[in-house]
């Protein structure tokens, strides 16, 4: 009971909405998440971000410099942008992919005064509210130590989404990590969707968030397990920005753990601490002086991760 009034309170918060959930799906729960045979991908630049006014589009260049003067260490990328999720029970969870980039996002998403403009846009001229946001897809995962306990880190203030705040490893699948249909792979080339194999696109969802955690908490991938999608939300805080989320067992101990992250890798400066919290702690839920004063610091990304997860292991549709 207590586990499951821990997922409730995750839920009915109100910072996200979930858009897939694995736990509420039998032929996922036995798993523990959806695998990647379990997903498929359709890409298309129909479910791009639609261009808003010429004032606006014009103003996204002068707004993206104010924003790096700011914070030096944005820098633009190429990202997928989610449209939307399909899913029938017996099939796989189809992801509707377009292509998007960070500093759409920083100027669409990440741009509060202007939200509510977009949405009205969207609207009025696209019938989508969503349209002219880049919604650029983020990931991140509960990671499982071999002793039982879950892996957190503090989020530094040099990253520009909820600097100081807890959070899982996460970051963004990268189009550019991804092999081409046709030709040889080229990281240093602009990669279009019309170039990309969708197999390959899967593959790179799953393993970009074992990158993550690779090069954020610095665990070699060789003591990390294949993923398993958990669930996939949007964040409210973010103008809905949606989010994969995964779950990863470690076959190392917290304290290994510990050690390599101290050691730093090659995104140490993303973060500023690392957490280890005992999984016997959420089994009491918010009775847990412990839990109730890290929920206070949850990213509303972790705790839709958190969400997920604890819901597979209640077994039950909250």
């Amino acid at each position: 009971m207590e586990m499951k009034a821990f997922v409730e309170k995750c839920r009915d918060e109100g910072h996200f909405t979930e858009v897939f959930n694995s736990g509420n799906h039998v032929e996922f729960v036995s798993s523990g998440g959806a695998k990647d045979t379990n997903v498929a991908i359709s890409l298309s630049h129909d479910y791009d971000r639609k261009p808003c006014n010429e004032q606006f589009e014009s103003e996204i260049e002068k707004t993206w410099a104010l924003r790096r003067e700011k914070n030096p260490f944005l820098f633009n990328g190429s990202k997928f942008r989610l449209f939307g999720v399909g899913h029938e029970d017996g099939k796989p969870v189809t992801l509707l992919l377009g292509q998007t980039c960070y500093r759409d996002f920083i100027c669409t998403n990440m741009n509060n005064s202007q939200r509510i403009f977009l949405n009205e846009f969207g609207k009025s001229e696209y019938a989508n509210e969503h349209a002219c946001f880049s919604d650029a897809l983020g990931v991140g995962s509960v990671v499982e130590t071999s002793d039982g306990k879950l892996v957190f880190i503090r989020r530094s203030h040099q990253v520009y989404e909820d600097p100081g705040r807890l959070d899982t490893p996460g970051g963004h699948a990268e189009p550019s990590e991804v092999k081409l249909q046709y030709g040889k792979f080229d990281k240093n080339r602009s990669v279009d969707l019309d170039d990309m194999d969708e197999k390959a696109v899967v593959y790179e969802l799953f393993h970009s968030i074992v990158r993550e955690v690779r090069d954020e908490v610095n665990i070699p991938e060789e003591y990390l397990d294949w993923p398993l999608l958990i669930g996939i939300h949007r964040n409210h805080m973010t103008a809905n920005k949606p989010g994969a989320c995964f779950k990863i067992r470690c076959s190392l101990s917290g304290e290994e753990i510990k050690q390599l992250y101290n050691k730093g890798g090659p995104e140490t400066y993303e973060s500023s601490e690392l957490l280890l919290v005992d999984l016997a702690e959420f089994q009491k839920g918010m009775s847990s002086s412990q839990v109730q004063e890290l929920f206070r610091d949850l990213t509303p990304g972790c705790k839709a991760c958190l969400y997920f997860y604890f819901n597979l292991q209640t077994n039950t549709c909250v």
